[in-house]
């Protein structure tokens, strides 16, 4: 069976009668709507993508008859990333051909490419430079994958060790159409014999920077982040705090920061560059972009941030990391506290928007920091492709630009809002788009053209979106609606360099069906034209076996009730971050004993690997419990009276032994429950 994802705009939905009157609202939006979106849709489509992988079989073997030639070959002092990328390398092969691949490091005199040899090259190895191949640096970028073959030699690199660590899933994927679904699932073919290839690939991810989607892959098991091709954005965020004024709380941090470089209340800040809002006290650390309209503080504002920033370059040298070339300047997370003194009402009248001073402080700074950095004597600490980036979130989130008919693109409000080419934004789209709906609905035309001001006016945009009910961290989103092609291709079309889809926190403990948000994401990012469909229903077949058809009916029916809970609370049109509590009213006993009676029939189905395969059951049937987690909770919680002793007995003590040595998970973000400690009081009777 052909499985396809659940969303309105394609009239996927299956609902029982109490709803008909959603499932007809629904209907009837999707006509309003259908000949609007396939216009925008059309017209925002992303097509500069470069995912080019040719690769025809050659003359040779890579392995012949369960054995092979070939040898991995490394540079003599390979980094973090390239260490990683040989393992990988090595335990993948041996998985898909039984052959253990033998390592080796260039000798002091190095190696030469010669046509007789038979290795893979990782990396920057002095075979690859004596290769005199054409690799492609100025378009592959610092994530994209380029793999080459000479004569019976292939070659493996990336303009970063990141993007050599790619090219090795890449490798496999061509080789064995190795997937990677989860921590602890994955898939590959295997065979005794493998052609070599011709390859010429160059496979560039049409998103730079794929920002990990939730805490798990932050967590790393198995090598999850990696495999997945996505990276946490401590890999290229610059650390950033005022380390020498730490008794007032500075610390470094990489998001949420200004109060770590400019801590109030220590002897290096000022009273003139914290909010005028909530009043005077040391717990309004908010800043004033303006110092309040003093020229002289305003002055030493810019000068203050930019030595606490060379600090954090002096810190973090570039030949020790390389890749942290984003400095993310960005405000606490608390939008009623930001300041209204009369100068920054002025430059709001100015600019026509809030976000005009962060954009004016920005490059002031910036300014004052590549001066620092081009002096001789801090040649060691420059960095080439140093970016500053502010929120555009909250107060800011409003982009100062206007429409312009004769260029036909969004222009600056003011002459003072011209960004410097380093100087970007981090756009965290917290109001505007209804992350429940299709990205080109009605109530999202607010948060699409103010996307397309930022896309416009921003020489780069990193952006911050949402797939999580904070107000429920156990049940689904309607976020499938909204995170469909057409919002992959809205945002690549709009250059950005970077997107981090926040998902349900804590983020290691997520659901499987959870972890397929994930598993999307990370594959739309590095290519918005692939088959959400097809991708879905490899992803199911891979985790659940002979089980997915049982448990994409779930998470068919899961997905249709959070979107009739979205209509019914009213909460379907909501735009930005989504926090509702779902009640008691919403968890009927028919509904969710269905669901735990899939879940039952899905073990049943899984049951024959107990005794022939152990270890693929453990797998197997962990999958499947974590998507009990929710119908048992809730059945417990609200419909305990409809529950014979027997079954609650039962139910409580598999919370209490199974799931409580499985994972923890927590109610809401609000919320300081666990699981765990739930089920720990649950009495039995």
């Amino acid at each position: 069976m052909k499985k396809k994802l659940v969303i309105n705009k394609k009239l996927i939905i299956t609902i029982t009668s109490v709803v008909c009157a959603v499932a007809i609202l629904s209907v009837s939006l999707f006509f309003i709507l259908k000949k609007e979106e396939q216009h925008l849709s059309e017209k925002y489509r992303f097509t500069d993508g470069i995912h080019d992988l040719t690769a025809p079989e050659a003359n040779g073997f890579i392995v012949e008859n369960g054995k092979s030639d070939y040898k991995i070959l490394i540079p003599n002092e390979p980094d973090s990333n390239e260490v990683i990328a040989e393992s990988e390398l090595r335990y993948f092969f041996e998985e898909a051909t039984g052959v253990k691949l033998t390592t080796v490091t260039e000798s002091e005199e190095g190696f030469s490419h010669s046509a007789e040899g038979k290795y893979i090259s990782i990396g920057e190895t002095k075979m690859l430079e004596s290769a005199k191949l054409d690799l492609k640096r100025e378009v592959i970028g610092s994530q994209g994958v380029r793999i080459v073959t000479k004569d019976n030699n292939i070659y493996l690199i990336g303009k970063s060790s990141i993007g050599t660590l790619n090219s090795v899933y890449s490798l496999l994927n061509i080789l064995f159409d190795y997937e990677q679904f989860a921590y602890d699932c994955f898939t590959l073919n295997k065979s005794n014999n493998v052609k070599l290839r011709d390859f010429n690939v160059i496979d560039v991810p049409d998103i730079e920077y794929r920002a990990s989607a939730s805490r798990l892959t932050e967590n790393n098991p198995n090598n999850l982040e990696y495999r997945l091709r996505t990276v946490t954005w401590n890999e290229f965020f610059l650390p950033i705090g005022d380390l020498e004024n730490t008794e007032y709380g500075a610390f470094e941090h990489v998001v949420h920061n200004t109060s770590n470089v400019i801590p109030r209340g220590a002897p290096t800040s000022r009273e003139n560059w914290f909010s005028n809002q909530s009043g005077e006290g040391p717990d309004n650390t908010q800043l004033c972009y303006t110092a309040r309209g003093n020229k002289e503080d305003y002055e030493a504002l810019v000068e203050r941030i930019a030595y606490v920033l060379e600090r954090s370059l002096i810190r973090y040298t570039p030949d020790k990391y390389p890749l942290r070339n984003i400095i993310a300047f960005t405000h606490e997370d608390n939008s009623s506290v930001m300041c209204r003194c009369d100068s920054c009402i002025k430059a709001e009248e100015k600019y026509g928007a809030p976000s005009g001073v962060a954009i004016v402080l920005s490059n002031d700074v910036m300014k004052k920091l590549q001066e620092w950095m081009n002096k001789p004597e801090n040649a060691q600490y420059k960095r080439e492709d140093l970016r500053l980036v502010f929120f555009a979130y909250a107060s800011f989130v409003e982009a100062p630009a206007h429409y312009d008919e004769e260029q036909g693109k969004y222009v600056i409000n003011h002459p003072d809002l011209q960004m410097r080419d380093d100087v970007g934004v981090f756009y965290a789209i917290s109001g505007g788009l209804s992350y429940q709906q299709n990205i080109y609905c009605e109530d999202s035309k607010e948060g699409v053209e103010n996307s397309l001001k930022w896309f416009d006016i921003s020489p780069s945009v990193y952006l911050w979106t949402y797939d999580a009910n904070f107000g429920n961290f156990l049940f689904r989103t309607a976020g499938t609606n909204f995170y469909d092609t057409d919002a992959y291709q809205f945002f690549a079309r709009g250059k950005a360099k970077m997107m981090f889809k926040q998902s349900t926190m804590p983020g290691a403990n997520v659901t499987s069906f959870q972890m397929l948000d994930i598993y999307l994401d990370s594959k739309m990012q590095w290519d918005t034209t692939q088959d959400i469909n097809e991708l879905t229903q490899r992803w199911f077949d891979a985790m659940f076996r002979e089980a997915s058809d049982v448990m994409f009916d779930l998470y068919v029916q899961q997905n249709n009730r959070a979107i009739i809970i979205a209509y019914e609370t009213a909460k379907i049109a909501q735009t930005g971050i989504i926090n509702y509590s779902i009640g008691r009213e919403y968890w009927q006993y028919e509904m969710l004993n269905d669901w735990l009676n899939k879940i039952d029939q899905a073990r049943e189905l899984v049951e024959k690997y107990k005794v022939s395969d152990p270890s693929l059951y453990k797998v197997l049937k962990e999958h499947i419990d974590t998507e009990w987690v929710c119908p048992a909770y809730h059945m417990l919680a609200y419909n305990s009276n409809n529950l014979s002793d027997a079954r609650y007995n039962e139910m409580a003590m598999y919370f209490k032994t199974e799931i409580s040595q499985l994972r923890d998970f927590q109610f809401s973000e609000k919320s300081p429950n666990m699981i765990s400690s739930w089920s720990a009081s649950l009495s039995l009777r």
